[in-house]
């Protein structure tokens, strides 16, 4: 994503908030499809501030939609339990993507794209975390530059289905022409 009035790469930020590392793991794949096109800034979300041409932002779907504290401690107690009873689990959470768009500041038609994790079926029965990012951005004034995509994973805790990352990186390259149609 050149920009020829600066003669600068366009600059990216890839935020995503994952649980067990599938989002996380889909954010890298998408972060590397954009990275032939664009600077890219590629981090758990932190609540710190955005300065890019084009903001990413992903989630794990959870009851439905963007996880939420309900359901975030109820991941938590779960782990909790796994562990008290001798079993591993790579429950790793970073912040929450909630929070982050509840906080952000008016887009004034800023570009976004929206992901999310979730199971392989419809999304009546399994909601998605994109669509409800995207319709949150929407209405704090960013323009979203294509439609919110999900990918699938096996379990709850993973693993990602097969073909997922390289799809996602895919995706991430359609990014580039969606924001600059140039390229």
């Amino acid at each position: 994503m050149w920009d020829e009035r600066k003669g600068l790469l366009m600059k990216v930020t890839v935020l995503f908030e994952s649980d067990y590392g599938n989002t996380a793991a889909i954010a890298e794949a998408i972060a590397e499809g954009l990275r032939p096109h664009a600077q890219v800034d590629l981090r758990p979300v932190d609540g710190g501030s955005v300065d890019a041409d084009l903001l990413v932002v992903g989630a794990p779907t959870h009851v439905h939609g963007l996880p939420s504290a309900r359901s975030r401690k109820a991941l938590e107690q779960e782990a909790a339990d796994r562990e008290a009873k001798g079993e591993t689990l790579e429950y790793h959470p970073t912040a929450a993507m909630r929070r982050f768009i509840d906080d952000i500041p008016a887009g004034d038609g800023r570009k976004v794209a929206c992901f999310d994790t979730r199971f392989d079926r419809s999304v009546i029965l399994t909601g998605s975390a994109a669509r409800t990012m995207a319709r949150k951005l929407r209405r704090r004034g960013y323009e979203i530059v294509s439609a919110p995509e999900s990918f699938f994973v096996v379990d709850m805790k993973g693993p990602l289905s097969e073909g997922e990352l390289d799809r996602a990186n895919a995706w991430g390259a359609s990014l580039a022409s969606a924001t600059n149609p140039r390229e």
